[in-house]
């Protein structure tokens, strides 16, 4: 089963903005795992987002997921994340497939 990594905005300074970035992630995610593969939404990991982790952290957290994923999946919007920038970059240095949604 292939394992897939959802990559894409998730914080904004509009809360409502916040909670579509997650809203969107989840459906992809949703889709994915109807596809019969295996997934990483870091968007909706209740444990994920509520640890009291630097934003070092999380970053070093999702790259160490990532590295064990097959495919890394560009949400729209992905280029004006930070986050999703570098986990593109890392997917590429990786050899790990990049599809754009």
């Amino acid at each position: 089963m292939k394992i897939v990594f959802i990559s894409g905005p998730y914080r904004d300074e509009d809360p409502t903005q916040h909670r579509r970035n997650i809203a969107r992630a989840m459906r992809y995610a949703a889709k994915w795992w109807s596809e019969g593969c295996t997934v990483i939404c870091l968007h909706g990991d209740e444990v994920f987002r509520g640890a009291q982790l630097t934003c070092a952290q999380r970053k070093e957290a999702a790259l160490d997921l990532l590295n064990v994923s097959d495919v890394c999946v560009m949400l729209p919007g992905w280029e004006r994340s930070e986050g999703s920038r570098g986990e593109y970059e890392f997917a590429v240095r990786h050899w790990i497939e990049v599809i754009y949604e």
